[in-house]
């Protein structure tokens, strides 16, 4: 009961920020050579939240504050790193007070590799004290979808 408490409440966050973050003006000047971000199956984010859960509940010590912590960060940093790749969505670096790189346009993305990208960078980092079992764990999972894209 309590793990589908804590989907249900990762799903409602997820919703609640991505509805809020619709654009009310389309911007005609934006280049999209890229497939949005929509068009690519979920595979690689329910496996990168699958992997947190693990984390979050086999992890000693991040209990109860850490690891909502980092999962509000872990959302934020995947929502800016895709929005470029959901044309009706703005980014709300202004609103967390950060600057987010901009992505070049013109240039194709393969979003669930961006996915990948950052999940691996900021879980590495936001969890670097669980058990060496988890951090292969990690590791395997970004190898897993960086040598799948690598073979496209």
């Amino acid at each position: 009961m309590r793990l589908f408490t804590k989907i249900s409440f990762l799903l409602f966050s997820g919703m609640l920020v991505l509805s809020s973050c619709k654009k009310d003006i389309p911007q005609g000047d934006e280049i999209q050579i890229s497939l949005p971000a929509a068009q690519y199956a979920s595979k690689v984010a329910q496996e990168w939240n699958d992997l947190y859960i693990e984390i979050d509940r086999f992890a000693p010590g991040y209990r109860p504050c850490p690891t909502t912590a980092a999962q509000g960060y872990l959302g934020i940093a995947c929502y800016e790193a895709l929005v470029a790749g959901m044309p009706e969505y703005q980014s709300i670096q202004h609103e967390v007070g950060v600057e987010i790189p901009a992505v070049f346009k013109g240039v194709e993305y393969h979003w669930p590799t961006v996915y990948n990208a950052v999940q691996a960078y900021l879980m590495k980092r936001f969890f670097p004290h669980i058990s060496e079992n988890l951090i292969a764990k990690m590791t395997l999972l970004e190898k897993k979808y960086n040598d799948h894209t690598a073979m496209k």
